[in-house]
């Protein structure tokens, strides 16, 4: 495919974000590296003015320890906000994270990705961090 092409919009988490043309055999992963425990998982959604002809139907695959699942999350309602896609087991796997494909029927905008630790307090040792962009390396939690 052509690839994801980098804009700049103030509801964009950190101002800027990457939009794909639908159908386009493009792929945006975050990788979750972390000892095993369970998280909820949300995608940063957004209002914005400079990708016309947003999907409705943006394919979040989640790859877990325990397989994979597709969340779908419609782009043309209106709110900034992050939308809930589950509570998921990872491990120290470097396959395991969110796949946003771009098969859809609109842009596709990748953004940011959030990941929740609902285990036990004692390995809390981040506050809801947020992983942005594709193959940024390991993100340990």
């Amino acid at each position: 495919g052509d690839g994801w092409t980098i804009f700049n919009d103030q509801n964009a988490e950190g101002s800027s974000a990457q939009y794909s043309r639908p159908n386009n055999g493009d792929e945006f992963s975050w990788h979750v590296h972390t000892l095993p425990n369970t998280f909820d998982v949300y995608v940063w959604k957004f209002e914005t003015t400079v990708v016309p002809g947003l999907e409705s139907n943006a394919k979040y695959e989640i790859r877990h320890s325990l397989g994979r699942i597709t969340k779908t999350v419609d782009w043309t309602t209106p709110g900034n906000e992050w939308s809930y896609l589950g509570r998921y087991t990872f491990r120290d796997d470097p396959d395991q994270g969110v796949y946003l494909s771009d098969s859809a029927n609109g842009y596709v905008i990748a953004d940011a990705v959030r990941i929740e630790n609902i285990g036990p307090p004692w390995q809390n040792v981040r506050d809801t961090p947020k992983i942005k962009g594709p193959n940024l390396g390991p993100f340990s939690i």
